[in-house]
């Protein structure tokens, strides 16, 4: 009984221990990135062309989140714009990197609100 009881108390301990190690190990690699899906107002439609005055909000979010570079992508489903896919890059894009997709919506020169698929990757 003695001898059970010393087991499980050393399994609680080491469970214990893991958990710990591994929440430490997580926190430290963890410097996630808040992507700016704002960024996506700034990229429209005109003349049947994917446009975007981005560079400035790019630098922007390099300098906020201590990047050395970072990646723009936007491309518009099923043909509608000539340019199918948007591609700006600021910086050194190599080593380690984070990214995100995500939708959004674009306005056309001819009054629609289009929707496009952003993706967006940090380098550090």
């Amino acid at each position: 009984m003695e001898a059970a009881v010393a087991v499980m108390a050393v399994t609680v301990v080491l469970a214990l221990y893991l958990g710990a190690f591994a929440l430490d190990v997580h926190r430290d690699n963890s410097r996630d990135i808040a992507f700016d899906e704002g960024i996506a107002a700034s990229v429209a439609v005109v003349d049947g062309e994917l446009v975007a005055d981005v560079d400035d909000e790019l630098l922007a979010f390099m300098e906020r989140n201590g990047c050395r570079g970072i990646t723009l992508r936007c491309w518009i489903p099923g043909g509608i714009a000539t340019d199918t896919v948007l591609s700006r890059s600021i910086g050194q894009t190599d080593g380690d990197a984070s990214g995100c997709r995500f939708i959004g919506n674009v306005g056309s020169d001819d009054g629609r609100i289009l929707t496009a698929v952003f993706e967006m990757g940090a380098f550090r």
